[in-house]
Parts: structure tokens; C-alpha cells; sequence
């Protein structure tokens, strides 16, 4: 299960690097679960996990607002034509974002980057390259 969290899109938009963090007490005998999606792309995410938060009110909230998108049945697709041929400066923030984090491409990261004005989506697309570079892709 991939969960996207993408804190700029709350209103009011929250930091870029905003980690949300949540406590499923008594979880292990009297003991503290902790379950934490960072910003950007989480993979992996347990479905057990998914249970546990996604009933919460401020999940919910996330959820309606576009700032947490769950994938549940991941499969591997191209982007369309328009996307990845440098089309990401007509889009609506929210739609570019998705492609970003979407994309394991580092040259088209860096065409977009190139083509792109919006300070948000070239901050977005310097994290996607950095976070594929060293491994938290």
C-alpha cells in the first residue's frame, strides 16, 4: 500500500517536511504503537497499519482535502503523454505534485525542473530527486 501526504495542500498548508505522527495506545499489552507518514511518498505501509489510522478525524480531514491519497492495488503504469513530455506548467499544483512523487525518472525530474517556475513544484521536485538519490524513494 503507497500512502502520499502532501502537507502543502492543508489549508493552512504546513511545512514541507511535516512528519504525522500517531499513537495506538494499548496496542501491544498496555504498551504504545506509533505509526508515522512523512511527507512525500510512503511505501509500504502496512494494511493492518491503514486500519488503525484512517478512522482517525484528522485522516479523514486529509483525505478530503487531497492531502493524503492511498493507493491500495499498486501497479506499475506509464504517466501520460502530456505529463511526461514536459507538460507539468499547465497543470494545477495538486495534479503536478502527483506526478512528481509518482515518477522514479531522475531526467525527467530535471527536464520538469527546468520548464517549471512555480517555487512549490521546483522545491517539490528537488525533494522527489533527493529522497530517489539516496534511497527513500
Amino acid at each position: 500500500m503507497i500512502i502520499t501526504y502532501t502537507p502543502q495542500l492543508e489549508n493552512p498548508p504546513r511545512d514541507k517536511e511535516v512528519v504525522l505522527g500517531f499513537s495506538i495506545i494499548g496496542a501491544k499489552a498496555g504498551g504504545t504503537e506509533r505509526i508515522q507518514l512523512k511527507s512525500g511518498v510512503n511505501r509500504d505501509v502496512s494494511p493492518a497499519d491503514w486500519d488503525k489510522i484512517k478512522d482517525m478525524p484528522l485522516v479523514g480531514e486529509l483525505l478530503s482535502l487531497g492531502a493524503i491519497k492511498v493507493q491500495e492495488d499498486v501497479e506499475v503504469c506509464s504517466m501520460p503523454a502530456s505529463v511526461a513530455s514536459g507538460g507539468l506548467e499547465t497543470m494545477p499544483v495538486k495534479d503536478a505534485l502527483d506526478a512528481i512523487y509518482g515518477t522514479f525518472d531522475l531526467d525527467l525530474l530535471k527536464e520538469w525542473d527546468v520548464a517549471e517556475n512555480r517555487v512549490r513544484i521546483k522545491n517539490a521536485i528537488a525533494k522527489r530527486v533527493k529522497a530517489i538519490t539516496e534511497g527513500e524513494g
